[in-house]
């Protein structure tokens, strides 16, 4: 009986932490986070190149 409690246990914790990663994911794929990138890509690519 123990075994089982463990093992449920153990995997409902796998999910919640799936779950929590989707969801951390979801958020650094945010539109927000994407134009901060954006930005800075323009940003480099106007600057004289020190060559």
């Amino acid at each position: 009986m123990g075994d089982l409690i463990f093992t449920f246990s153990y995997g409902s914790a796998l999910i919640l932490i799936g779950l929590f990663s989707k969801y951390m994911l979801n958020k650094l794929n945010s539109s927000e986070i994407k134009e901060k990138k954006e930005l800075r890509y323009h940003e480099e690519e106007q600057k004289p190149s020190m060559k």
